[in-house]
């Protein structure tokens, strides 16, 4: 995957996107994605 890195990528059931987390959703560090299968 690659993501224009802000930090972090909010994950829905539709899609993985990528954002700074200024959004009241959980979002996971970009580190955390080696292991996202």
């Amino acid at each position: 995957m690659n993501f224009k890195s802000r930090g972090c990528v909010f994950l829905s059931k539709a899609r993985i996107e990528d954002t700074d987390c200024n959004i009241p959703y959980y979002c996971i560090c970009w580190k955390k994605l080696d292991k996202f299968p």
